[in-house]
């Protein structure tokens, strides 16, 4: 395992600052608290610490009160989606500390920046992503980290995303599901012979859609879905619904759509549940399809799920949510 520099104390301080300025589950934790958080698995004095690896930062984590997850390039389970994943969990508004082992050196990634211009980039949104947005201890905040190869004017990183080869993301104790599950299922049930949206809408097809999948809270999720009236009567069908702590969204959307802050429907998967549970979802919503699943149900009785057929033959959009990130 790659070793970091001592940087990376900061980097986990910065995560650690964030969550106890804005959940009181978790207590204020000074620097020099920070670096006395891995001691199970140090290798010699804590202070001056020589590096961290990536497992003494998963400690780290774990004694603050996380439930952290690990993401490596290299890994053949998580190589090919690694950059959709860290850009899953940015979306949802989850700081992460990133290495870049590389350069000896690790970031604390808090958002992104979108180009729309880009045209759509496959079927998921983070085919417009232009850059993560990274705090970074050795410059002034909020310095960009580019995707492309070009370096433009104005407040740009020397780093680049393919530099990132590992990140470490805190997690609630009951989120049970990971970003790379809610990928598998949502694509599983998008394409679905017969849950699909081929198969139970006329207003979209799967060839069509642009996905934004993030995690969140369902009181902030049904909060933000009250100020807005959904069509349909489906906000006071959200307001009503049974949710768990936590919930993992995925909106659906068109290229046309989505580049206007609009979407057309969503899944809404519940976070407690585990990776083999075959209905893991709470709502699949398409334009003029909803599908219930009512969670109480232990079994695969018919009565745990509720179909109301949305009378309508075109697209009503609505605004896409976003109270993970602030536009600035």
């Amino acid at each position: 395992m790659s070793r970091f520099v001592h940087m990376l104390h900061a980097a986990c301080w910065m995560v650690f600052r964030y969550f106890s300025q804005r959940y009181r589950r978790y207590a204020e934790t000074w620097p020099y608290e920070v670096t006395q958080l891995t001691q199970d698995v140090s290798q010699g004095r804590l202070v001056p610490s020589k590096g961290l690896t990536a497992w003494q930062i998963t400690e780290m984590f774990s004694k603050f009160g996380f439930y952290p997850e690990i993401y490596m390039r290299g890994d053949p389970r998580h190589g090919p989606i690694f950059d959709s994943l860290l850009y899953q969990y940015v979306e949802s508004g989850l700081p992460v500390v990133a290495g870049l082992t590389g350069h000896g050196h690790a970031i604390t990634i808090i958002g992104h920046v979108s180009d729309f211009s880009l045209g759509s980039q496959g079927v998921t949104s983070n085919g417009y992503l232009k850059a993560l947005v990274a705090n970074d201890d050795n410059h002034m905040p909020y310095h960009a980290i580019r995707k492309a190869d070009h370096r433009p004017v104005g407040h740009w990183s020397d780093f680049k995303m393919e530099d990132i080869d590992l990140f470490i993301v805190p997690l609630y104790e009951k989120i049970h599901l990971s970003a790379e599950h809610i990928m598998k299922l949502a694509e599983a049930i998008l394409t679905n012979d017969d849950l699909g949206i081929d198969a139970c809408s006329n207003a979209l097809a799967y060839n069509q859609l642009i996905t934004r999948t993030f995690l969140t809270s369902s009181k902030s999720y049904k909060k933000f879905r009250r100020k807005e009236t959904l069509p349909f009567g489906i906000s006071k069908v959200y307001s009503e619904l049974q949710m768990p702590k936590f919930i993992w969204v995925c909106e659906i959307s068109t290229p046309e759509l989505y580049v206007d802050g609009k979407v057309a429907g969503e899944l809404i998967f519940d976070a407690t549940a585990n990776q083999y549970d075959r209905f893991a979802f709470l709502v699949i919503h398409y334009p003029d399809f909803l599908l219930l699943n009512d969670r109480r149900y232990l079994t695969d009785d018919p009565k745990r799920f509720t179909v109301r057929n949305v009378e309508t033959g075109d697209v009503v959009p609505y605004h896409c949510y976003v109270s993970n990130l602030c536009e600035v």
